[in-house]
């Protein structure tokens, strides 16, 4: 059964969450500008989530040999 969080750790987890999307989305920003192949499936497969509150995930396709 889950625990329930009280509202002290609801309004701290938005303030994380306002705080990683914006994060998310300057890394988002500086991925898209860095990525080696600017046009196709690569460039337009970047992309983040903040779920649930507190992690902070990119996604990526993978591109080259390894």
């Amino acid at each position: 059964m889950a625990k329930r969080r009280t509202k002290e750790q609801i309004s701290s987890d938005k303030i994380i969450k306002e705080n990683l999307n914006i994060l998310g989305e300057q890394i988002y920003n500086e991925a898209k500008k860095d990525t080696r192949v600017l046009t196709g499936s690569l460039k337009n497969s970047i992309n983040f989530a903040v779920k649930p509150d507190t992690r902070l995930t990119f996604y990526q396709n993978e591109y080259g040999k390894y």
